[in-house]
């Protein structure tokens, strides 16, 4: 009887996770082409450094988590042409101009900035994003 329980009860638990993992779905992801320093120095970032400083953004029933960022829960709001992520624990934000937007007039597509705060101090990442689809 306790291996039955134990074979539903691992069942159940397999399900609950697939279900998770169905219900995952990419939001957003960007490629940093530079970084602001708190010094306001910008630096160009080459092919390694840009892979590793990659954002991207998920979402999963319902809730947005930075996925590149200790999966830390965004908030969403969007304005204009303008898709807004804020951490809900004052960490940063990202923040999407979106070129399907009729108002958007660039060509470049889909320009973002990550701002990351550290302390008393901050980064800004600035890039092109790669999908948006909140």
């Amino acid at each position: 009887m306790k291996g039955v329980k134990l074979l539903f009860l691992v069942a159940a638990m397999s399900i609950f996770h697939i279900e998770m993992a169905i219900a995952e779905k990419v939001v957003f992801m960007g490629i940093p082409d530079e970084l602001v320093n708190d010094a306001c120095d910008t630096v160009k970032l080459d092919g390694a450094k840009k892979q590793e400083s990659m954002v991207s953004i998920i979402e999963i029933n319902g809730r947005y988590y930075w996925q590149t960022r200790d999966n830390r829960e965004l908030m969403y709001r969007k304005s204009g042409v303008f898709h807004s992520f804020v951490d809900t624990l004052g960490g940063g934000y990202i923040r999407i101009m979106d070129a399907s937007h009729p108002d958007f007039n660039k060509v470049r597509g889909l320009e973002y900035v990550e701002h990351l705060v550290m302390g008393l101090g901050s980064i800004t990442y600035r890039g092109t994003g790669l999908t948006v689809a909140p």
